[in-house]
């Protein structure tokens, strides 16, 4: 591996992901000292960050926070959302429509979690927004699983079928799933 310094992208072309840094660290004296460097990690004003400890390293005062469970109802039956698939040769798009509620559930101080849903792929169309003529409604148990069987029947050369749902799918009428998440945090 190089030493040498290397720009870091600030953008991502597949599916809108912002790409991330992953530090590996260990709390010292009020500090994150990074790992790899035995540096202490210093990042920008405002950044957004994850921590995720064993519960051995929590203090007994603070576990509560940590069991403590939200719920909010956040999506009705029947609301549409869609997510794009490119190939070699196309950018697909496909609309759904969750068959149940969408709970957005919260455990201490996790991100928040959208309950799985059934749901329903109604509609798929290329590049030029010209329905698919082999494309026949798809049943599924979750978004992931959407978006899964999407992938495996228009994507069949490709290695994996997976997605970030919060990173992919787009509420119809609100944007994207994980800008509606973030606001009701």
């Amino acid at each position: 591996m190089s030493k040498e310094p290397s720009k870091l992208p600030t953008h991502n072309a597949y599916f809108n992901h912002d790409p991330q840094v992953e530090y590996f660290a260990v709390y010292d004296k009020g500090n994150f000292i990074d790992k790899n460097t035995n540096e202490p990690i210093q990042l920008k004003e405002g950044a957004f960050v994850r921590i995720v400890v064993a519960n051995v390293f929590v203090l007994q005062k603070d576990f509560p926070q940590h069991n403590q469970r939200q719920e909010v109802e956040v999506f009705q039956p029947g609301e549409k959302f869609y997510f794009t698939l490119e190939t070699k040769t196309d950018i697909y798009k496909f609309f759904l429509k969750n068959l149940e509620k969408i709970k957005l559930v919260k455990i201490g101080n996790k991100m928040p979690r959208f309950q799985y849903t059934s749901c329903e792929i109604y509609h798929g169309e290329d590049g030029s927004k010209q329905s698919l003529k082999d494309f026949k409604t798809i049943h599924a148990s979750s978004f992931n699983e959407a978006f899964t069987r999407v992938s495996e029947k228009y994507r069949q050369g490709a290695s994996a079928h997976t997605c970030n749902v919060y990173t992919t799918f787009f509420h119809v009428e609100k944007g994207r799933v994980d800008v509606i998440r973030e606001a009701l945090l």
